[in-house]
């Protein structure tokens, strides 16, 4: 769903994306693909980006298949969302 959101223009004009999620799902989509890539815990880049919490297996990121992997997975995004925004890095959740 972000994939397609950042897809559209009127949504990249409207505000500048920071999508914390999985590695390898980020290299799967193509527009998540074409945001920079930034590190966790190193600061964020001026701009657009991607932030690649974490690199589940594949059999733990099958869209409409909830796994335990997963759930925590879903968590840590929110962690280092909620932490990026703490140290000022984004300006809104």
């Amino acid at each position: 769903m972000v994939d397609r959101a950042l897809a559209h223009p009127a949504v990249r004009r409207a505000l500048v994306p920071v999508v914390f999620g999985d590695g390898p799902t980020f290299e799967r989509l193509a527009t998540l693909r074409r945001l920079p890539p930034a590190m966790p815990g190193e600061g964020l880049p001026d701009g657009a980006a991607r932030v690649a919490v974490t690199s589940l297996a594949a059999k733990d990121r099958v869209p409409g298949r909830p796994s335990r992997a997963g759930g925590k997975a879903q968590l840590a995004y929110v962690k280092a969302a909620v932490g990026s925004a703490l140290e000022g890095e984004l300006d809104a959740l």
